[in-house]
């Protein structure tokens, strides 16, 4: 049960990062915290960033392409 709630705490704040990160460029300041709060290693916090990051530039690169 203790996943569930953070899996409710951590969708709408990777969601906003994903926002920002679109807009402005710095969605870390708010995704690498968020994973780091619900209990993820600092290795796994950066690694999953760093994947998101890299799909969200590879499809905005494929649409202007």
């Amino acid at each position: 049960m203790m996943e569930f709630y953070k899996l409710i705490l951590m969708c709408p704040l990777i969601f906003v990062a994903g926002i920002i990160d679109a807009v402005v460029g710095s969605g870390s300041v708010i995704s690498v915290p968020t994973y780091l709060v619900t209990g993820l290693s600092v290795h796994y916090a950066y690694g999953t960033h760093k994947f998101v990051s890299f799909w969200g530039m590879l499809v905005s690169a494929m649409r202007y392409i």
